[in-house]
Formats: C-alpha cells, sequence, structure tokens
C-alpha cells in the first residue's frame, strides 16, 4: 500500500500535475515514512499536495492518517455542507419533511433486553418512534416488533442521529421536530394524510459550517499541526465511478457521501482557483525562474495565504470556537485568498514540549496590499483540545 501511493504520486508528478490530490491513506501518527519524502520533494518543485486526515474523529485527538500527516501536505479536516439532498414526505398542508432511509438490520446482530415486546395492531400503517442516545433498545429491533403486529413503515424522529433500520419494513429517520410536528397535526385530524415520495428536494443542514463529527483530529504523534484547513466534506453530492454506481444500484454516477476525502477535492479546487486568478505559473517556476518573472508561490506561501483567510467556525450548537486540532485555521475561503491584503508568516506554530521547545516565537504580518494599513490584535479563545466527551456537542 505505502509503495503504491508513492508510486503514484511520483507517476503524478511525472504527467505534470500542477495539484495533486489524496483521499486514501491509514492510520500512522508519525510522519517517517516514503510518502513523506515523496510529498517534500514534489511540493519542493512547485506542485501543491492536498490530502485527506481521515474519517476517525470519534476516537478523538491523534487520530491522523498518512500521508496526511506529512509535514509538507496540506492536511484536510471535513466541515458539514449547508444542504444536501434528501427524500421526503409530503404533509397535508403540502409542505415537505425530509427524511434518510435507514440500512437494514442485522437479524443475527442480537438485541437489546428490556424493549417492549407486545404492541397493539398497527396493520398496514407507518408507525412513529422517538429515539435518544440513552435508549436500551435498538431501532431496527424495536420496528421489527412493529413488523410483527402488521406495520408496513417504520419513521424514528430524533435529534439527528444515525440509525440502522429494520430487516423486514423500511424504515427512515426525521427531525425531532418534523416528528413533534406529525403527532400534534394527527392529535388534532386522525384522518391527516402523509404521502411519502422518493423523491429528492434540497433540504438545509443545522450543522451546517461547523466540524464534521467524524473528521479526524491532530495533533499528529510529534505534534505538528494538523489538519491544515478545512473544506466542505459533510453529506456532498458529487460524482463517483460508474462501478461504484452500478454496486449501489444508482441509475447515473452520482451520490452523497461524506469524509475527508470529499473536503480534500474541495480544496484541491481552490487551489486551482487561485493559481488561474495568478495566470497559473508553471511549477517549476517556484524556484525563482520565470521568462515572464512570474512565478509560481512556494507551498510554505500558498499554506500562509490560505490559513490567514480561512473562517474559523464554531462547535455545532455552541459560540465556542473548535479547536484548531479539529478545524486547522478554520474553513477555506478562496475568495479571500485570491484578494487577500494580508498574511501572516508563519500561519501554524507547532508549540512542541520536548527538546526542541522555544520561549518566543515570531510572527509577521505582512500587507500585501496596495494600500497603507493598521492593524488591531485580539484574542477569541477556542475549545481545548482534548478529544470529545458525551453530552457536550463535541467541546
Amino acid at each position: 500500500f505505502v509503495d503504491l501511493v508513492t508510486a503514484a504520486l511520483y507517476r503524478a508528478y511525472d504527467d505534470k500535475a500542477d495539484i495533486i490530490t489524496i483521499s486514501i491513506g491509514g492510520a500512522a501518527a508519525y510522519t517517517e515514512d516514503p510518502r513523506t519524502i515523496a510529498i517534500q520533494r514534489i511540493t519542493n518543485m512547485g506542485v501543491y499536495v492536498t490530502v485527506a486526515l481521515g474519517n476517525e474523529g470519534e476516537g478523538g485527538l491523534e487520530t491522523v492518517n498518512m500521508p496526511g500527516a506529512a509535514p509538507d501536505a496540506m492536511g484536510i479536516g471535513s466541515a458539514d455542507s449547508t444542504y444536501t439532498l434528501r427524500y421526503y414526505i409530503i404533509a397535508p398542508d403540502g409542505s415537505k419533511i425530509f427524511y434518510d432511509p435507514g440500512t437494514a438490520f442485522d437479524p443475527n446482530g442480537g438485541a437489546n433486553d428490556g424493549c417492549i415486546t407486545s404492541n397493539p395492531s398497527m396493520n398496514g400503517t407507518v408507525v412513529l418512534f422517538t429515539y435518544t442516545a440513552q435508549d436500551i433498545c435498538s431501532v431496527g429491533y424495536r420496528c421489527n416488533l412493529a413488523f410483527e403486529v402488521g406495520a408496513r413503515g417504520c419513521l424514528i424522529y430524533s435529534l439527528g442521529l444515525t440509525t440502522e433500520g429494520s430487516y423486514f419494513i423500511p424504515t427512515g429517520t426525521i427531525s425531532l421536530a418534523d416528528g413533534q410536528r406529525i403527532i400534534s397535526t394527527v392529535a388534532a385530524n386522525p384522518s391527516a394524510i402523509y404521502t411519502f415520495t422518493n423523491l429528492f428536494g434540497l433540504s438545509s443542514m443545522s450543522t451546517a459550517g461547523t466540524p464534521s463529527s467524524f473528521s479526524s483530529l491532530g495533533l499528529t504523534g510529534d505534534l505538528l499541526i494538523k489538519p491544515q484547513i478545512t473544506g466542505i466534506g459533510g453529506m456532498v453530492y458529487s460524482t463517483i465511478s460508474v462501478s461504484a454506481a452500478v454496486q449501489n444500484s444508482l441509475p447515473k454516477p452520482y451520490m452523497i457521501s461524506s469524509g475527508t476525502s470529499m473536503a480534500t477535492p474541495y480544496v484541491a479546487g481552490t487551489l486551482a482557483l487561485f493559481l488561474a486568478s495568478i495566470g497559473n505559473p508553471a511549477p517549476y517556476t517556484v524556484s525563482g525562474y520565470a521568462q515572464n518573472g512570474q512565478c509560481r508561490p512556494t507551498f510554505s506561501l500558498v499554506k500562509n495565504i490560505f490559513q490567514s483567510t480561512a473562517n474559523a467556525i464554531q462547535i455545532y450548537n455552541s459560540i465556542v470556537f473548535a479547536t484548531s486540532a479539529m478545524q486547522g485555521a478554520g474553513l477555506v475561503n478562496v475568495y479571500q485568498a485570491i484578494t487577500a491584503g494580508t498574511i501572516f508568516s508563519p500561519s501554524e506554530l507547532a508549540l512542541n514540549d520536548t527538546v526542541r521547545r522555544a520561549t518566543s516565537y515570531r510572527v509577521s504580518v505582512i500587507n500585501i496590499g496596495n494600500q497603507t494599513a493598521i492593524y488591531t490584535m485580539s484574542h477569541s479563545g477556542a475549545a481545548l483540545a482534548t478529544g470529545k466527551a458525551t453530552g457536550d456537542d463535541q467541546l
């Protein structure tokens, strides 16, 4: 695996790629690796490399993957999309209630004890259950019980929890607010009709622009900053291979997916826009040689520009900024990167706490605009870099 990725990096460089993006990797907290050397050599030649950091964020700190942990790679974290496509139910008033189909429940997977084992007749109905993370029985088990007494479908309303559905009947999830709205509507009008569709609609994301729960956290094992920056990777509608479409029984090669693997090409695209805005100078000109005097910025300079202009993002359902171990410098903002009048150098400080500990650090504020600027320094605190704990909205 390591040798294949290393060979692919060199092949992409030989094929004259301007930007190389990698959405593959494996667990490794430290950066000693052949891929690290390959990325260093390639970036020194003026080709930028973006790498997905991984989707092990639930494991807490230092869950970054290699080669994303490589010092000369732009390691990418994920934030959730503003909108996504979801199936919807048509309510009696014509409004849409968005839902997510559940995956099939494995009947051999066992079930929790303590759940209700008998229900009134539900013949021909779609049952509506509430669900919380503290429940002592699974959604699949509960919906299977509903099937045994005649239910044709099972709908779960919760605070955004991902659930495993029934093996026997269709299962889906809706928001807590929509579930409560259905209950109040049916209580007032028991004959109200809700129509399930297989149509997609544009649904807003409650977690839009906040760090994705799955996004791997830094630092590296030797306390280097990761991620460098964050891109949109949660619930993204994008292209897939024709083979993947066939495997997922999709009529066209598009699907909604989540992961730092989605966020990374997003950031690579912003780098391409940045290069286009400065005339796309060839990689070899990074050394300073160009007949027209137009040279490609070094990776270090590009990193400074993009990190200096990123937007710091908050933890979901909180006014606190996410730790830099989760978001890096923040959500990429390519317009601000292209029009930047100020950059910081260096744009990140890896403090370390062993033999390389420093007592002071120098950060330069550089005016790259064409006007005199006045700067005022202030401080906005962020969450402690302690990973996540249950019930604290990832704080």
